[in-house]
């Protein structure tokens, strides 16, 4: 067995025992381990814990039961839980599993050129062989006709990684010329020292309101909402006062150049990577410069 994956529970109260935690999430699936955070001074929890799973299906699978669904306490409202940062990449599995619990598969070496409806029936019925296909896209070259891979989204890692191990190298479609790619799929970036990171553009509203879905004038060009930080892997800086947005206990801050990271204060743990509980939360219209969170 690999190693288990971390989830974060919190609004936990600071007078809950170690015992009821380990009773409260004990009627998950695969619970391998409870931790309690707890302050060193006084002994009290912290309101939040960490729960390990022996794999990623029963971690998500605790996440979709338990976050937003099970209280605690009435005071601080339904537990917050989310598998914990950094599970991801640990893991080898892509953010977006994590965010949503499905599995999103590249295919590679489809005949080019083939007919769309029939490459995706074929690879419908083949993935299906392994667990429950959410979706099939093959991509089209300009004629229409196939352009040589697809996405395959599924409803489990586990489902994904069995059709992986089944079918990678090893099954070849009808017209085919080579036995399939078959991966997780990731989202694309350059190499070389000049890479580039895809950046998300706002623009203002015609009558000028700030973060409107307008038109810019001819004037202007689009303003960047994340540049990309080409000094991402360097180390953290330490959390200054105030912050940006804040969820689960993380707070979001601002390095030089509008370059995001997060700190936890409960962990203490302080990174680049965004936690998964900022995946669906609005977008800032715009970063703060200098090193210095503010407001907007």
């Amino acid at each position: 067995m690999g190693e288990p994956v971390k989830v974060f529970v919190g609004r936990l109260p600071r007078d809950i025992t170690e015992d009821d935690f380990s009773a409260l999430m004990g009627s998950q699936l695969g619970l391998v381990e409870t931790i309690l955070l707890k302050d060193k001074a006084t002994g009290r929890g912290k309101g939040c814990g960490f729960a390990k799973f022996a794999t990623i299906d029963q971690a998500l699978g605790c996440v979709q039961a338990m976050n937003g669904a099970v209280t605690v306490s009435d005071t601080l409202g339904p537990l917050q839980v989310s598998v914990a940062s950094g599970e991801a990449a640990k893991h080898g599995v892509p953010q977006e599993t994590m965010a949503t619990g499905q599995a999103k598969l590249f295919v590679g070496g489809l005949p080019k050129g083939a007919d769309l409806a029939a490459v995706t029936d074929e690879l419908n019925a083949v993935f299906s062989g392994y667990g429950e296909v959410t979706e099939v896209y093959v991509m089209n070259d300009r004629t229409g006709g196939c352009k040589g891979a697809a996405f395959v989204k599924m409803a489990s890692t586990a489902s994904a990684n069995a059709a992986m191990q089944a079918l990678h190298e090893q099954y070849t479609v009808t017209n085919g010329v080579s036995a399939l790619e078959v991966k997780f799929a990731t989202a694309r970036a350059d190499n070389g020292p000049q890479a580039r990171q895809p950046q998300m553009f706002l623009q203002p509203a015609a009558n000028g309101a700030r973060g409107g879905m307008g038109h810019w004038p001819a004037a202007h060009h689009p303003m960047p909402m994340q540049p990309a930080p080409p000094a991402r892997g360097g180390q953290v800086p330490p959390p200054p006062p105030g912050g940006l947005r804040q969820v689960a206990g993380w707070t979001e801050f601002c390095a030089d150049g509008g370059i995001p990271y997060y700190h936890h204060q409960s962990t203490g743990l302080t990174q680049w990577e965004q936690p998964p509980e900022f995946q669906g939360l609005p977008q800032l219209p715009s970063r703060s410069m200098g090193g210095r969170a503010r407001p907007y």
